[in-house]
């Protein structure tokens, strides 16, 4: 055991260790659309499935400006602005008039039809399915509704990084909280903090929080333009787009992974999606019809979330796939293309949970930046590529006879996989300065992130 008294290091009896179980998830699997509107994020799962993107805010700046018109006669091959690529439509045997031309100033990656007719085919079949199709979603309005500017924002910063289904009770107790924009802008931000507990990625609960107080600034009248929404507090050019769309109804597309990669199935883009981000964002803004631009985008994303999946997609009932020259090809998993796997290193650390007698125990609030900024967690060591080490007896809260438990709690984040190694012991004095007592019963509400609730779990299980 690990006698905190500057005595002793490790009780042998506790060092054995060998049958160590894990206890963990990864942050992927199934997740909704995925918002990289946070510069330097590449994660490796999309929403709602789970391969990689690469940033996001890519897209929209990629083709920013050159939106094609839903005017009758328009070419749709006219001029894009994407990077060089090259076609390969007669590689899939695309020889319709309406596939397979290269488009004037682009050697494409991506086989554009050259037809106003097939653009708005695409349209027209893909809003179709939607009206019979769409999801029933908690933000979403219904049909004939007029959207809420400030519900279609708080659910698309919700919906990043998590599954619908994970997101509903985070949007239905935020809406019941702050049931307008200013009632949020009032909300302390610590609060907004703790409702937001258990969904990652915590910088989006201070930008949420600040975004809402500018726009209670403004008289709680959100823009309406994608570039006045991009410049909010914390808006991406994804949910600039998504706002814009869903809620006004602008011309724009939202180019998140189920989109981007209904794209690259749709136009079998040779390269992997982080390295294609100007020919999607040029194919989205293409594709985005000048009237439903809002129920378009929301029927990319269903398509993407329950047809066109990463693996075994339901081809027969999706409404592309007499347009998709991946299908056509017969290898519609073969698109995205894909990168190599990317090695993320590995972190260690140690967490210390002081019980009390009522079952109380000691935490603390991590700083206000960086990873986790704000949350609340067990006290213990800093996360080093080396483990704590000798930094045990200096991070315990308390001077206390400290017991090693088994196993370890594991998290992969964005860039590292983390474990801990989890230590208890009892403990009925007063809190240091820098840690406080949580009641058993308010872990859920307190603010702990995910990877610290499985800690206390853990903890609560094993000790």
């Amino acid at each position: 055991m690990l006698r905190l008294e500057r005595e002793s290091a490790l009780d042998p009896q506790h060092q054995g260790c060998g049958n160590h179980w894990r206890v963990g998830i990864a942050l992927g699997g199934a997740r909704r659309p995925l918002q990289l509107d946070r510069p330097g994020v590449a994660r490796e799962r999309f929403t709602d499935d789970g391969w990689p993107i690469g940033d996001q805010a890519c897209f929209a700046q990629a083709a920013r400006g050159q939106r094609l018109c839903d005017q009758p006669g328009g070419e749709f091959s006219q001029r894009l602005g994407a990077a060089p690529c090259t076609l390969h439509h007669r590689r899939l045997g695309a020889e319709s008039e309406d596939w397979g031309h290269e488009v004037d100033g682009m050697s494409a990656n991506v086989s554009l039809p050259t037809s106003e007719a097939k653009r708005k085919a695409i349209v027209g079949r893909t809003l179709a399915w939607w009206d019979r199709n769409r999801r029933a979603l908690a933000w979403r309005a219904e049909p004939g509704e007029t959207p809420d500017p400030y519900r279609v924002w708080l659910s698309e910063v919700l919906l990043q990084q998590t599954t619908a289904q994970a997101a509903t009770p985070y949007y239905q107790a935020f809406v019941a909280k702050w049931p307008r924009v200013e009632d949020l802008a009032m909300a302390p931000v610590e609060a907004v903090m703790s409702a937001f507990a258990g969904l990652g990625y915590y910088s989006r609960a201070r930008n949420l929080h600040a975004c809402a107080k500018e726009i209670a600034r403004r008289g709680g009248t959100f823009p309406s333009e994608e570039a006045d929404l991009r410049a909010l507090p914390g808006v991406g050019a994804y949910t600039a787009a998504a706002v814009a769309a869903i809620a006004f109804g602008r011309q724009t597309a939202p180019v998140d992974g189920n989109i981007a990669r209904i794209l690259a199935r749709l136009f079998a883009v040779e390269k992997p999606i982080a390295r294609a981000r100007a020919e999607l964002a040029t194919a989205a803004h293409a594709l985005a019809p000048s009237r439903r631009a809002g129920d378009f985008a929301q029927a990319l994303m269903d398509i993407g979330a329950t047809i066109c999946r990463p693996r075994n997609p339901k081809c027969g009932l999706c409404p592309l796939a007499r347009d998709c020259a991946a299908f056509r090809a017969g290898a519609p998993e073969a698109y995205p293309r894909r990168d190599g796997a990317k090695v993320r290193p590995r972190r260690q650390g140690a967490v210390f949970f002081a019980r009390r007698s009522d079952g109380a125990f000691l935490a603390r609030r991590r700083p206000a930046h960086g990873l986790l900024a704000s949350t609340i967690e067990l006290p213990g060591t800093p996360w080093t590529n080396k483990g704590p080490n000798g930094e045990l007896a200096n991070a315990a809260p308390v001077v206390a006879r400290w017991r090693r438990l088994p196993g370890e709690v594991e998290q992969i984040f964005t860039h590292f996989a983390l474990s801990l190694t989890v230590y208890a012991a009892d403990f009925e004095g007063r809190a240091p300065g820098d840690c406080f007592w949580v009641a058993p019963n308010t872990v859920a509400s307190a603010g702990f992130s995910s990877m610290m609730r499985k800690a206390v779990e853990h903890a609560r299980t094993q000790g």
